[in-house]
């Protein structure tokens, strides 16, 4: 991965930041996977960008800084990035590193949701759902949920099973109601 990423080879710096994340023998290496990040970053990887982020966030190789971490999933996000964005998102709803803001992390969320990343999907059908200091709109949060549900999201899967339950966004319906319930089990999610 260095030779790669040496070579040009953006993505191998991320490759090699993971590796090193994860560790050897289960011991991480966060000074060696913080470099790596920081030169896939400094290459212009958003996905390097945010794991570097959430390094810095966790303090793990580097001070914690959630203000630069911050800084980092902006400039991720500014690159279309759906993980950096519902970063931005997660941490506009509970101050981290900024003023808490739920209407902030709604819009956020939105735009994590819109490019396609399932945790944006599901916290944005949640938003959309319960209406958290936005306007609810149930009926908007069902297509959100059912992408995230179909990417094997179990939590929306439920959500979607107690919409059909109660006919929240969508009709009542039993059947569809337990479709969804048995497909959160399936994928580990319980109430």
């Amino acid at each position: 991965y260095l030779k790669a990423g040496a070579q040009g080879y953006v993505r191998a710096w991320y490759l090699l930041g993971l590796l090193r994340k994860s560790g050897k023998d289960g011991k991480p290496d966060f000074p060696g996977a913080l470099d790596a990040f920081k030169r896939g970053a400094e290459a212009g990887a958003p996905d390097s960008m945010v794991e570097w982020g959430l390094l810095v966030e966790e303090g793990k190789g580097a001070d914690k800084n959630p203000v630069e971490a911050n800084r980092l999933y902006q400039r991720a996000a500014e690159l279309g990035n759906g993980r950096a964005l519902y970063f931005l998102g997660v941490n506009a709803e509970q101050g981290i590193g900024t003023d808490r803001n739920p209407v902030a992390a709604a819009a956020w969320y939105g735009r994590s949701a819109e490019a396609g990343s399932t945790d944006g999907q599901l916290a944005y059908g949640i938003y959309l759902l319960n209406g958290f200091r936005i306007k609810a709109d149930q009926a908007g949060a069902i297509p959100w949920l059912k992408k995230a549900a179909e990417k094997g999201a179990g939590r929306a899967s439920y959500l979607l099973g107690e919409a059909s339950e109660f006919g929240k966004g969508t009709k009542k319906d039993m059947n569809e109601a337990v479709r969804w319930y048995l497909e959160s089990a399936r994928r580990g999610y319980g109430d």
